[in-house]
């Protein structure tokens, strides 16, 4: 029996995700008034890049680029915001298939106002924005545009790599709620999407009305470090 309880302890958890091939794969959570037209929006997942050189859409919410958290042809994040014209912000981290590990990344916007910058994020460390286009004019409603995974409204741009852990809020993002997102999946109360991709399971754990629907991903073992809910043994934690 102990060494049953040492061997849970030491084992390292293998919790699923979803893989994105790089060619039409997405997951659609509509475009519910409940997730439309927020002034903040924060992006969050645990994220492997299997591919260099693109640029590829990791979360939209618009026809195109209305909003954009995704990665560069130098395998960077970025953050695109459409207004009349777009803002373009982008870090400075390698996040490509030459380091083949789940990375935990966060995009951030508040679309209040013309001088306001992203805020891009890995492993809640704020990555410095190494290009920095300030928008004009005005900003480009989303209603009736959809929040998706792996590429934009118009299937261009596709993902290839894996996804785990995915949020979607409007609730700004400081260092202590990103600790929170990327160990606990949920950064507070309320969040408006939360998709664990534990299991096959697309049902929004959020307060909003955005149920997934997978198009071509499958799912996949990752080993991402998000508690999962009701699992007793942890590492020699607990689940919640």
């Amino acid at each position: 029996m102990r060494a049953l309880v040492l061997l849970l302890l030491l084992a390292s958890p293998a919790w699923a995700g979803r893989d994105f091939d790089g060619t039409n794969d997405e997951i659609a959570f509509g475009s519910d008034a409940s997730i439309d037209n927020k002034a903040v929006k924060v992006f969050c997942m645990w994220v492997r890049v299997d591919s260099t050189g693109a640029l590829t859409a990791l979360a939209t919410k618009g026809a195109l680029l209305v909003e954009l958290f995704g990665v560069d042809a130098s395998d960077r994040l970025r953050y695109i915001s459409d207004w009349t014209t777009d803002g373009t912000w982008v870090g400075t981290s390698d996040t490509s298939a030459a380091i083949p590990v789940f990375r935990f990344a966060c995009g951030s916007y508040n679309n209040s106002g013309t001088a306001n910058d992203a805020t891009l994020f890995l492993e809640c460390a704020g990555e410095t924005l190494t290009t920095d286009t300030n928008p004009t004019g005005t900003w480009v409603a989303d209603a009736a545009n959809e929040l998706q995974l792996g590429e934009t409204n118009s299937d261009a741009q596709d993902f290839n790599g894996n996804i785990a852990a995915f949020q979607f809020d409007e609730t700004p993002l400081n260092a202590a709620r990103c600790n929170r997102h990327m160990w606990w999946g949920r950064g507070h109360g309320g969040i408006l999407v939360y998709h664990p991709f534990w299991t096959t399971k697309l049902t929004n754990e959020g307060v909003a009305v955005a149920n997934g629907t997978a198009t071509g991903t499958t799912v996949i073992s990752s080993p991402v470090h998000v508690v999962r809910p009701g699992i007793g043994l942890m590492n020699g934690g607990t689940g919640w």
